[in-house]
């Protein structure tokens, strides 16, 4: 189902359960734009699995357009069809920076169970890997201010001398690593930004997931990479206009 958004409201509701989802939602309230609203609702750190009265569990929530789910148990993701249903969302993301969190078989279930609903739904491995160009439009809001980071570096010479975050990481890593960019020679900014990105730190699992071949945390760290390799490229392409 495609559904368009005709303005650029947005409501949330996170499901927070720890340290995890306290930061990323914390780094959301930083940085919300203007017509959004975010409404933080938190479940206990212990859960029952599996749950035979969801409503038992299930805090109050308000209506809303998109859930953001960052539980540190299965059952939080678990429930995320039942509590899609009661707060009339039509949209979903449950990131997947851990295994234990989120496991493979578990996704099948919830997502067979939100496309029976007619929910829209992502589940971005790690959640820095979250792209806008996906068919929900409250899944495509979010993602084009909180996701895939995106930066515009400035050189002078072979020095980078000014960065400027486009779009951030859910989590923040993207402010932290961007200020420690400046000043560094533009061949060393890759790597270092990797690192950076598990200094902040980067709360992905370290156990290796079989999709990549590496743990989630790594792949985290390569996404930055990538951002600023992609970022020095037009960087040096534009001085390269202006030179010429």
């Amino acid at each position: 189902m495609i559904r368009m958004v005709t303005s650029q409201e947005l409501s949330i509701c996170a499901l927070v359960q720890g340290f995890y989802g306290h930061r990323i939602v914390s780094n959301i309230e930083r940085e919300i734009p203007e017509g959004w609203t975010l409404e933080v609702s938190e479940f206990p750190s212990e859960l029952p699995d599996p749950v035979e009265d969801p409503k038992s569990v299930i805090p109050k929530l308000s209506s809303c357009d998109l859930i953001l789910s960052l539980g540190e148990h299965p059952t939080v993701a678990a429930l995320l069809p039942d509590i899609a249903q009661a707060t009339s969302a039509r949209s979903v993301i449950c990131p997947v920076d851990n295994h234990d969190w989120v496991p493979p078989g578990l996704i099948r279930q919830v997502s067979e169970r939100l496309v029976e609903l007619g929910i829209a739904y992502a589940f971005p491995k790690p959640l820095c890997s979250l792209q806008d160009n996906v068919y929900d439009d409250y899944i495509r809001l979010f993602a084009e201010r909180f996701g895939r980071p995106r930066l515009r570096i400035t050189l002078k010479g072979e020095v980078i001398s000014r960065v400027d975050v486009l779009r951030s990481s859910p989590c923040g890593a993207t402010y932290f690593v961007a200020e420690r960019l400046v000043g560094l020679k533009a061949n060393e900014a890759a790597s270092r930004a990797g690192l950076l990105t598990q200094l902040y730190p980067c709360l992905a699992s370290r156990v290796e997931a079989p999709q990549y071949g590496r743990s989630l945390i790594h792949e985290a760290a390569k996404i930055m990479s990538s951002t600023v390799e992609e970022s020095l490229l037009r960087a040096s392409y534009t001085n390269f206009e202006i030179q010429g």
